[in-house]
């Protein structure tokens, strides 16, 4: 019988020891509700709490390292990682419902009817704000929901750079194929890139040349329509 008062007098199966010195330190590891009223501790004794310790050490030293901070400041700093991240998901919601921060109705608004393949086809080619590929590409994605049969090719400044992303619907790649009218709007800025027939992006560096890409995309795209 193990009896400690006023807590439990119950039968033992384990392991007994003459003195309490000879268990050496203990160590809970976690605890858990196996049935109402009682609850499960797992611990670890002796040399396996020593190693068990030296473990815990060991990860937070290099959580210390990575964090670049003493290990008195870990809370703190996960506590600020985590309120930066979901400021970062908050900007994004933001981005991505308002198109890449362009009004998506006045950007279809741009859109015209020509005529490509067996039939009519929207052909939206425009110049947006942006601060990198993803919002052009998001916007793009948007613009492709509203415009089921066209080509899209929006264009942006990010980073002083010239950046292009182009979608094409697929009934109409026997026409206009993405990577290939990218490749040839990527040439005015200075730049290259492409893709596949549905999707591409491309890039080049002469920013002042942004403009006089799109109008030659237009061109290319309007010349048998």
């Amino acid at each position: 019988m193990v009896k400690i008062e006023p807590v439990s007098i119950e039968l033992c199966g384990g392991t007994h020891v003459t003195r309490t010195g000879e268990i050496g330190p203990v160590l809970i590891l976690s605890e858990e509700s196996i049935q109402a009223g009682v609850r499960r501790i797992n611990a670890v004794a002796g040399a396996r709490a020593y190693e068990e310790i030296k473990q815990r050490e060991m990860i937070l030293s290099r959580l210390a390292y990575q964090l670049k901070c003493p290990m008195a400041q870990i809370p703190e700093r996960i506590e600020k990682l985590q309120a930066q991240l979901k400021e970062k998901d908050k900007q994004i919601r933001e981005l991505q419902e308002r198109g890449g921060g362009v009004s998506l109705d006045g950007l279809l608004a741009k859109a015209v009817k020509v005529h490509l393949g067996d039939g009519e086809a929207d052909l939206l080619v425009a110049r947006i704000e942006a601060r990198d590929s993803a919002e052009i590409e998001t916007l793009v994605d948007k613009a492709k929901q509203k415009l089921p049969r066209a080509v899209i090719l929006l264009g942006a400044a990010v980073e002083d750079k010239a950046v292009f992303v182009c979608s094409v619907a697929k009934d109409l790649t026997g026409q206009v194929r993405a990577g290939d009218l990218v490749k040839q709007v990527a040439a005015v800025v200075g730049g290259g890139g492409g893709g596949k027939p549905e999707f591409a992006k491309a890039g080049g560096k002469d920013v002042s040349k942004l403009d006089q890409a799109l109008l030659a995309a237009e061109e290319i795209l309007t010349k048998d329509s």
